[in-house]
């Protein structure tokens, strides 16, 4: 044991353990908590007694930064609402409501679209979202999908559930692998999906619809995860178990913190060597230069290339008019296809006349909507001329064709009318007969006749 000095042993026996004698004993306490009770932390987002589903993503928009905001989309009585709230997360920091979605829906996710990058101080990857999310949503059976408050696109139908998440891209823009934004639904008891991905020309769009392989029975529902080997998870509930299906590895490049390598020079020398100028004469030169440039237009800033009216005037025809004149379209890059891109429609010819786009397929569309679609970008391939000046390109695009109703006939009714009659009388001899009942009826109005007895006929 350690000794006691006499200072401190007067203070300990001092009658009054107070400040003012110099005698007031303090000890100093530390308090910690374990990991295991911070692991996850609960917040109250709504309270609501209708209170169905809600989901719930982060913004970050630079890797060196922390996540900056919490967005959700919440059900209550069937009717979709977006909230956000900043962060970091503060209890006494209200939500504040967004906008409405839509009413009468039945399941709705939210998840960010996005990339991952370095965040040099740390050495960790980061997912880096868009300024907006992206909304999915099932109303009717139809799956819809909208960035924030954008027009929402019809994605696949008869959908009972829906999640969404961000799948895995290399950090080193290998287009080829980017699984893209994933939307997974449940349809007639399968699981499918869509993804929001890169393509070859760098434009993202939405691919066609897949179904999850492999699936034995009926889902009843459905969730996403990405694990840390670069997959991505489908957990499903078929019969009350649940299990799980994962892809195959997305090799993302960043298991591994990249080297750096660094390249100086040393021991540079160098010598300088007397110019010796003499004068001379010699005749005038003169250079002369061009610059090949494609395309240069000067537009006003409030020139905008918009969609005013499309119609569908034949079975293989859309017509869409546009506010300028057309100058260029091209048909290389144009598709037409039905409403869940499970059907493209061959194109026999495309024609400009005047603000109408004259798109003929080569067989007969759907009763029901259509997409005429230009996966291109920044080529003129469709162009508007606004001045003489001024040609705006409008080549990257996803018009909807709307279907026409299906008909429906009524009973008919004929009327016949009758503006002369002749009467011929004959002799009429009756046999006994039989014949299946007929009904024959007709209206005669305003006629008059008369008829004459001859002979012993009864007439």
């Amino acid at each position: 044991m350690r000794p006691i000095s006499p200072e401190l042993l007067a203070k300990v026996k001092s009658r009054q353990q107070t400040l003012y004698n110099n005698a007031e004993p303090k000890l100093k306490l530390q308090f910690s908590r374990g990991l295991t009770s911070e692991l996850f932390l609960v917040y109250t987002i709504q309270t609501k007694d209708l209170l169905q589903a809600v989901d719930v993503t982060v913004k970050r928009t630079a890797a060196g930064l922390p996540p900056s905001e919490v967005i959700a989309i919440c059900l209550d009585n069937n009717v979709a609402r977006v909230k956000s709230k900043p962060l970091p997360y503060n209890e006494l920091t209200p939500w504040v409501d967004e906008f409405t979605v839509a009413p009468d829906v039945a399941c709705a996710a939210i998840e960010f679209d996005g990339f991952w990058d370095r965040d040099w101080k740390t050495k960790r990857f980061n997912f880096i979202t868009e300024e907006a999310p992206w909304i999915f949503y099932a109303r009717g059976g139809v799956l819809y999908a909208k960035r924030w408050r954008d027009a929402p696109l019809a994605l696949a139908d008869n959908v009972d559930k829906v999640c969404a998440i961000r799948g895995w891209v290399p950090v080193d823009s290998d287009q080829a692998n980017d699984q893209g934004l994933i939307a997974a639904y449940i349809k007639n008891g399968k699981v499918y999906y869509r993804s929001y991905c890169t393509q070859v020309n760098s434009a993202k769009l939405w691919e066609v619809e897949r179904e999850v392989p492999g699936i034995a029975g009926a889902v009843t529902d459905l969730a996403l995860f990405r694990t840390n080997d670069f997959r991505i998870g489908f957990l499903v509930t078929v019969g009350g178990m649940m299990r799980w299906f994962l892809t195959e590895r997305n090799y993302a490049g960043m298991s591994v913190w990249p080297d750096l390598i660094t390249a100086g020079i040393a021991g540079l020398s160098f010598g300088t060597v007397p110019v010796r100028y003499h004068d001379a004469f010699h005749p005038a030169e003169s250079v002369t230069g061009s610059v090949d440039v494609d395309r240069f237009y000067v537009c006003p800033a409030d020139a905008a290339a918009l969609v005013l009216n499309v119609q569908r005037p034949t079975a293989r025809t859309i017509v869409v008019t546009f506010n300028h004149a057309l100058e260029t379209a091209e048909k290389d890059f144009m598709a037409v296809r039905n409403v869940n891109g499970s059907r493209f429609y061959a194109l026999s010819s495309v024609a400009i006349n005047g603000k109408d786009l004259i798109v003929t397929t080569a067989a007969d569309l759907p009763l029901g909507d259509a997409y005429l679609e230009m996966s291109q970008a920044g080529k003129y391939y469709v162009a508007l001329r606004v001045t003489s000046a001024c040609v705006l390109d409008y080549s990257q695009f996803s018009i909807l064709a709307k279907g026409q109703p299906s008909e429906v006939f009524t009973d008919e009714a004929l009327t016949a009318a009758v503006n002369s009659v002749a009467f011929v009388v004959i002799q009429v001899f009756y046999r006994d007969g039989y014949s299946s009942n007929e009904n024959i009826t007709a209206g005669i109005a305003h006629i008059s006749f008369a008829v004459t007895r001859v002979g012993g006929n009864p007439l």
